[in-house]
């Protein structure tokens, strides 16, 4: 796993045969925090089907990423889609800092 926080190793994290990037946010449960409107309006978007036809809306990476740092840093690693056939396509970058979200939320997203 490569640690992009080195721009040296940072440059080369790319091959060839890798088509998919995975952005990975880890979430810590704080019950001191309001609301993150990226899960407001991914659950009031995402609670039905309406007419057998799953429900379209836009939202805004912007709004998940209000509670990290500035300049965030990542850890990268090539790995596998995560379903099959497990193709080996993917650059995977994991944030290394936590999202904190209250139980009520991470509750509606489960």
């Amino acid at each position: 796993m490569k640690n992009l926080d080195e721009p040296t190793k940072a440059t080369n994290i790319t091959s060839t045969n890798r088509t998919h990037g995975v952005l990975s946010v880890l979430f810590e449960e704080d019950n001191s925090v309001e609301d993150l409107d990226f899960f407001t309006k991914i659950n009031s978007n995402f609670v039905s089907e309406t007419n057998g036809e799953p429900t379209k809306f836009t939202v805004s990476l912007r709004t998940l990423f209000t509670r990290l740092p500035e300049k965030s840093s990542f850890w990268h690693y090539e790995g596998s889609l995560t379903t099959p056939t497990c193709d080996e396509i993917c650059n995977w970058y994991i944030n290394k800092n936590y999202i904190r979200v209250n139980s009520k939320q991470l509750k509606q997203m489960r």
